[in-house]
């Protein structure tokens, strides 16, 4: 008896919602309409079969959603023509639809204080200086010869994990200054294999010299600003008295040269995996700086610039198990 009378209270709402559907469908053609002629300026260029997919969209937005506004309409109707418009906009509202209600939240209140551009520019830097920071961490206590060159280039842009001071994309690798550390070794010296003549390349170490220019009143360049040195060593080497003593003997050999002022500033990083104890402190004689420095501290310091979003990325990872390559979504994710 009580399946009969829900199944006939079933039938009695089925029909008053049918009912309702047809009273309402001209008040719902006519918001459609209007909905369409708003956005006249997305939807007008678009081809008729699109347009018919998002009128039917529609159709049934306003049959689920029968509180839907005009304006809710209008937007939806935009919304809808723009990611037609767009290669990747299904996309896009695919990887929206997999955040949550926080996370939503949050990125409206970063697109009300930032561009995407803006967004993209930050993340794609912040990518690379992660994906630097891995590299890192896979080739510094390997002993192969070719891995260490490899990683050399990869300071062209990454001389920021040694301090703010070091942050200014004026830091370029300097091809003159390097040619005078070749000629301090000599037939020490072994070709690049990666055809890098700014790059000094040892046996057991390569070398890059990076400078940035120094201005007048005139705001004109007149001479080398400041010259930082990076020396990496093979995985496994320690670094001693000797190495550092090296390394200012080809510091002292730029000053010679006279390519750069008696007071430009040289800063020489000698990279190793450890370091003996009577080599800890830093050398320095006038503007030149040695500074010995263990692989795992560099690490350290770029991990903390990065406010450990590698650790926090993994642990995130962990948590949601995946293993795919970090995603500007899982940064977004991350760093809020």
């Amino acid at each position: 008896m009580l399946i009969q009378i829900l199944k006939i209270r079933q039938d009695i709402l089925d029909f008053i919602n049918d009912d309702l559907l047809l009273l309402l469908a001209e008040t719902r053609k006519e918001r459609k309409t209007e909905a369409f002629i708003a956005s006249k300026e997305y939807v007008g260029n678009l081809p008729n079969f699109v347009k018919e997919e998002i009128s039917d969209v529609i159709d049934q937005l306003q049959k689920d959603c029968p509180t839907f506004g005009l304006n809710e309409l209008e937007t939806t109707v935009k919304v809808l023509a723009v990611m037609e418009k767009s290669r990747s906009g299904y996309a896009l509202l695919d990887k929206l639809s997999k955040f949550n209600h926080g996370n939503i939240d949050e990125l409206n209140i970063v697109l009300a204080e930032w561009s995407i551009t803006d967004i993209k520019k930050v993340l794609n830097v912040l990518k690379w200086r992660l994906e630097l920071v891995t590299e890192l961490e896979r080739l510094v206590d390997n002993s192969t010869t070719d891995e260490l060159h490899d990683l050399q280039p990869l300071f062209e842009r990454g001389l920021w994990i040694f301090g703010p001071e070091f942050e200014s994309i004026s830091f370029i690798s300097n091809r003159t200054l390097s040619t005078i550390i070749r000629n301090f070794f000599a037939e020490r010296v072994i070709d690049n294999p990666k055809r890098r003549p700014d790059f000094v390349i040892l046996p057991n170490a390569s070398i890059g010299i990076y400078s940035r220019d120094a201005f007048n009143e005139d705001h004109e360049i007149n001479s080398i600003g400041a010259v930082v040195i990076v020396e990496l060593k093979r995985g496994g080497f320690q670094i001693s008295s000797e190495e550092k003593d090296q390394a200012m003997y080809y510091a002292r050999e730029i000053r010679k040269s006279g390519k750069v002022d008696r007071n430009t500033k040289i800063t020489c990083y000698v990279l190793g995996s450890s370091i003996d104890a009577n080599a800890e402190d830093k050398s320095e004689e006038g503007p030149i700086t040695i500074i010995p420095m263990r692989y795992f501290t560099l690490i350290s310091k770029a991990k903390a610039r990065l406010f450990n979003l590698i650790d926090e990325l993994e642990k995130f990872k962990k948590e949601n198990g995946t293993d795919e390559e970090t995603t500007e979504q899982e940064l977004f994710v991350v760093s809020n």
